[in-house]
């Protein structure tokens, strides 16, 4: 028992020291970043600001001030470009972080106002596509050729003639389960079905969609699809829809950038001929 306790001691004393290493690196980085800061040399700054918040393993208000100062400082004086999208789109993000996390009431008023100025400036920035070199529509436009090229190219895409995708959520002990398959030209079937711990699983409801029209079945009960899940369907169509967006008259238009499940996103605006809107989402790297 007693080796287990001074084990314990040992490993809790071990942690502590580590902890303050930590601490003290990531203090020594900073003081580093408000130098260089204050030097005027504000792309080390940034540096030094990412090598704090790496060593912490996290940010918080102080770090996100200065990285921001930094990175803004380092736009007005041409030493990033404001059409290289993802700086701008990082940039803002940490904005929207620091508001996130800092409480206006306990942080240095001068400070907080200073970023608040600087998100009303940065705001009114139009994202640019440094590859495209022009307006949001072309940079969403690049950004969803992109995607597509990642994932395999149009001649390979266009290959695939059926796709299924399956999913399972566990509620209150039992598993939910979802399957969808997608056929060419626009054929859809979407199974919800209950683990039962039989053989066969309980089928809770069905959607079936034949590429004009469709409905939902829940058990007996056979329920026709609205008109604006049926044109919906007749737009975005296809197992990767991105395929067909410009061959149907569909524009797109880059929003702006969100953090999804600590993913940096680019949120694009899609509209259809009759002003059908969805938005679609697409990692920044």
């Amino acid at each position: 028992m007693k080796k287990i306790i001074i084990l314990l001691i040992s490993g809790l004393y071990t942690t502590m020291i580590i902890a303050q290493d930590k601490n003290l690196m990531a203090q020594n980085y900073y003081l580093q970043a408000e130098d260089a800061f204050n030097n005027q040399n504000y792309m080390s700054s940034i540096e030094f600001i990412k090598k704090a918040s790496n060593t912490l393993g996290t940010t918080n208000s102080k770090i996100l001030d200065l990285k921001i100062r930094s990175t803004y400082q380092a736009f007005k004086d041409r030493l990033l470009n404001k059409f290289e999208t993802k700086d701008v789109i990082a940039l803002k993000i940490d904005i929207d972080s620091f508001f996130i996390i800092t409480q206006s009431q306990v942080y240095p008023k001068e400070k907080y106002i200073n970023i608040l100025n600087i998100k009303d400036e940065v705001e009114q920035w139009t994202i640019y596509d440094k590859v495209s070199g022009g307006t949001n529509e072309d940079s969403a436009i690049k950004i969803i050729e992109n995607y597509i090229e990642s994932i395999g190219g149009v001649a390979s895409l266009k290959k695939i003639q059926t796709v299924e995708i399956k999913g399972t959520e566990s509620i209150a002990g039992a598993d939910l389960k979802l399957i969808t398959k997608k056929l060419l030209p626009n054929l859809e079937l979407t199974v919800l079905s209950l683990d039962n711990g039989k053989d066969k699983d309980l089928v809770i409801g069905k959607l079936l969609f034949n590429g004009s029209m469709g409905y939902f079945l829940f058990g007996e009960k056979k329920l026709p699809m609205e008109d604006d899940e049926i044109i919906q369907r007749t737009i975005f169509k296809g197992i990767v829809e991105e395929l067909y967006y410009f061959e149907s008259g569909i524009s797109a238009e880059l929003l702006n950038a969100e953090q999804i499940k600590g993913i940096n996103a680019y949120k694009i605006k899609i509209t259809s001929r009759g002003n059908v809107v969805k938005f679609r989402y697409y990692d920044c790297k």
